[in-house]
């Protein structure tokens, strides 16, 4: 089952991080097909298949960066399922290079889950949901959808199935966000603010002060309310649905003091201590406090960065020598030691 592959996997991910090496990637699962050709730069596609029977099933949701370029920063799914099924506690592939978070709706058919990490072209993430059904299956549709801010593409941001017998009806794209206004535009560095925002087209909304995610985002299609994280200047803000990105007409001012600094990060382990002179080689890195962190390689950034609290992943620049292998985050640069360095050879 799919189930105990994703659970066996991502044990096996976080033992390697405790024990400072890192273990060989799971295959990743079939790429769904666009529905058109890939646009330059980033861009997702999402893919939805249902094993549903009387009482129990389950619903994977994958999405896969179909662009050019990577997919970074925060990606929303979304899973929205019939009224007589109800979404159960959901499991993530089993990559521990990013963070994850996830609410599911009171009365359980609607499931948001949040992923901020960084994805190559051709990269493949996918979530599980255990759901719950009636004694038994009537005709229905399941649809997911994916958001990001850099995608390129919304052509491919929907994805719908059919259960119970239920010929699926092909994915509506949503029209581009427009946000019209927002009732507060200033609130403290450490964050709490509740602000509305109206508009159209904000349905699956996801919202970001910045490059920040809102918490407590609630979104119709005509207005949407989030409570601002932390920050600190004057910051865009932004609601990023299916159909694409809408700004609103007033940036936000945090007043006084940000929030404290996160713990400083620190590393305890590479799995790869060398690699050629042209760079291109994955390096994993193994720590705490690391999350959001980029990587650095003898003090260049590395490409493809994304790091999970406990486990980083990147690909090695061109380099010389023997350099210091660090991630830096909001919490500060961590300490460079013998252990974390890193060899370039031949």
């Amino acid at each position: 089952m799919k189930l105990k592959l994703g659970l066996a996997c991502s044990a096996l991910a976080m033992a390697g991080a405790l024990a400072g090496t890192v273990p060989a990637a799971a295959a990743a699962p079939t790429a769904p097909t666009a529905s058109v050709a890939p646009a330059q730069g980033a861009d997702e596609a999402v893919a939805v298949y249902p094993e549903v029977i009387p009482r129990y099933g389950e619903v994977d949701v994958h999405w896969t960066a179909v662009g050019t370029a990577d997919t970074t920063g925060p990606t929303q799914i979304t899973l929205d399922l019939p009224s007589w099924m109800t979404i159960g506690i959901p499991m993530i592939t089993d990559e521990q290079t990013f963070t994850f978070s996830y609410s599911i709706s009171p009365d359980g058919h609607h499931l948001t889950a949040l992923y901020t990490g960084t994805q190559k072209p051709g990269q493949t993430e996918f979530l599980q949901a255990r759901v719950s059904s009636a004694l038994t299956i009537p005709p229905g549709v399941i649809t997911a959808t994916v958001s990001n801010p850099g995608d390129r593409n919304p052509a491919n941001n929907v994805a719908t199935a059919g259960i119970g017998g239920e010929t699926a009806p092909p994915p509506v794209i949503p029209a581009a966000p427009r946000a019209v206004s927002s009732d507060i535009s200033t609130g403290p560095g450490v964050g709490g603010s509740v602000v509305t925002i109206t508009g159209t087209s904000l349905a699956n909304g996801m919202v970001l002060f910045g490059d920040t995610p809102a918490t407590n985002v609630s979104c119709t299609d005509t207005s949407c309310t989030a409570t601002a994280p932390g920050g600190w200047g004057l910051v865009p803000v932004t609601v990023v649905t299916p159909g694409g990105t809408a700004y609103t007409p007033s940036a936000f001012l945090y007043t006084g003091p940000p929030p404290p600094a996160p713990p400083a990060p620190a590393l305890t382990a590479l799995d790869v201590t060398s690699g050629p002179t042209a760079g291109g080689n994955t390096i994993y890195l193994a720590g705490s406090d690391l999350a959001g962190g980029l990587v650095l390689v003898g003090g260049r950034p590395a490409a493809d960065s994304s790091c999970g609290t406990n486990l980083c992943s990147a690909t090695a620049p061109a380099g010389t020598g023997t350099v210091d292998v660090q991630v830096l985050t909001a919490g500060g640069l961590s300490p460079a030691v013998s252990g974390d360095q890193y060899t370039y050879t031949g």
